[in-house]
C-alpha cells in the first residue's frame, strides 16, 4: 500500500515495512483470542515462510506485506461466493476421505516427509507424521471414492 507510513529499518538491516499491517500482524500474533481463521490466514500470508507454527516465535515475523493483497480487487469476494455452502474440515483424514458423497473433490496437504526429519525448531508444521501415518494416508487416499489432490514434498531417501 504505497504512501502509507512505514516502520523504521530493522535492527539487523531489515527494510522498513507497512506500519499499519505490521501493527495488525503483531496484534494477531499475540492474540490467540482473535478470530482463528483470520489469524491463521493473515499470519500465513504476511509472515516468514508460509505455514504458521505458533509454537515457533522465530517464524512469526512480519516479512511479506505484499502477501496481504486480498484487499486489491474482488478476489476475496469471488472466492467467498464460490465457496458458499462448501464444507471445510480439519481433522483426521481417514473419515473425510471415506465419507460418502457425489462429485467430491478433496485437497489434502499432509506434513511433508522432509518436515519430519527436521529438528522441532525448524519444522513448518506443528504436527508431524510418522512413517506409519504417511502409509495410512496413502492407503486412505488410494481407497477413497473421491477425486483426491495431494500436496506432498519429495522423499529425499527415495522410499
Amino acid at each position: 500500500m504505497p504512501g502509507e507510513p512505514t516502520t523504521a529499518a530493522g535492527p539487523h538491516g531489515g527494510k522498513p515495512v507497512n506500519a499499519r499491517l505490521k501493527a495488525v500482524f503483531d496484534r494477531l500474533k499475540a492474540g490467540p483470542a482473535a478470530d482463528p481463521a483470520l489469524r491463521c490466514y493473515f499470519l500465513d500470508r504476511t509472515g516468514f515462510g508460509g505455514p504458521v507454527n505458533y509454537a515457533l516465535p522465530s517464524r512469526l515475523q512480519f516479512t511479506n506485506a505484499e502477501g496481504w493483497n486480498v484487499v486489491a480487487g474482488d478476489a476475496l469476494e469471488r472466492a467467498a461466493a464460490l465457496l458458499k455452502g462448501v464444507p471445510v474440515t480439519c481433522g483426521d483424514f481417514a473419515p473425510l476421505l471415506a465419507e460418502p458423497g457425489q462429485d467430491v473433490w478433496a485437497y489434502c496437504d499432509p506434513p511433508y516427509l522432509v518436515n519430519d526429519a527436521l529438528p522441532p525448531s525448524c519444522r513448518l508444521y506443528r504436527h508431524a507424521f510418522t512413517g506409519a501415518d504417511h502409509q495410512r494416508f496413502a492407503a486412505a487416499a488410494g481407497a477413497s471414492p473421491h477425486r483426491v489432490a495431494v500436496s506432498y514434498g519429495d522423499d529425499p531417501a527415495g522410499s
